[in-house]
Formats: structure tokens, sequence, C-alpha cells
């Protein structure tokens, strides 16, 4: 995964690219960042380079004097951003679900509310939105 639990104890790597609470648990979106790696990325960039990306992230020091450590940067950061949104965009109703052995349930309490209907639709189309805007343009430099 291009996102690692470590660098996420207070949503770190997340909020580079959208706007969380740093409350917010890692073990929440991680699913969903597992699939849309899986079902939007891999298929567009291939295997190989995804490991390439993911070696990327996971290696410590980087010299970023070098061109190609550059370039790989951006090009980690521009693949997490549309990731991150379309991962929050597919699991936009599990997150603001409570499941459990009795039921699925809506989360709220006397200080927070759920989002109003609109606004619930107009972030969803943002969150696609943006993913996909982001994905497809990487197709184009392919």
């Amino acid at each position: 995964m291009l996102f690692s639990k470590e660098k996420n104890a207070k949503m770190e790597e997340v909020q580079k690219y959208i706007s969380v609470s740093s409350s917010s648990e890692f073990e929440i979106i991680a699913p969903h960042i597992q699939n849309a790696e899986r079902d939007y990325l891999v298929p567009l960039i291939g295997n190989d380079l995804y490991q390439r990306l993911i070696t990327f992230c996971n290696e410590e020091v980087h010299n970023l004097t070098d061109e190609s450590v550059q370039k790989t940067n951006q090009l980690l950061a521009f693949v997490q951003s549309a990731v991150v949104h379309i991962a929050y965009w597919i699991g936009f109703d599990v997150i603001n679900a409570l499941i459990t052995d009795s039921g699925f349930k809506r989360t709220e309490s006397n200080t927070v509310k759920s989002l109003f209907k609109y606004q619930e639709h107009n972030l969803k189309h943002y969150l696609r939105t943006s993913g996909f805007t982001l994905i497809q343009y990487f197709s184009f430099l392919n």
C-alpha cells in the first residue's frame, strides 16, 4: 500500500491531500485505500510501477538532489492524492455507518450531526471528481 500506518499516526500522509481530522484513525480508511489501489491504480500504472512506488515509500532516506528521485517523489504525491480521494469516495457509506451485531446504524451525537443530503452529494462528487481527474490525467502522461 502507498500509505502506511506508521506515517499516519495522526493522518499526516493523508492530510497532505485531503483535510481530515488528526484524530481520525488510519485503520478506518486503510481498506478503502487498498481497494482504490487494487481496482483503479494498479490496472492503470501496472504492477511493476506500483511495486516500485511501494519500495520508494518504504525507503527511509532519499537523495532529493537526484533527478530520478525528485520525479518519483512527484509521481508518488500525484498518485497518493488520486488514491486517497477515490478511497474516501468508495468508502463513503461504510465510513459513515456503524456496523454492529445488531445491524447498521448512522453515527450521530448531540454535538456532531450527520451531513445534509446535499452536502453528502456534493462531497461524494468532489471526492470522485478529484480522484478520477487525477487518474485520467495520469493516463494521458503514459
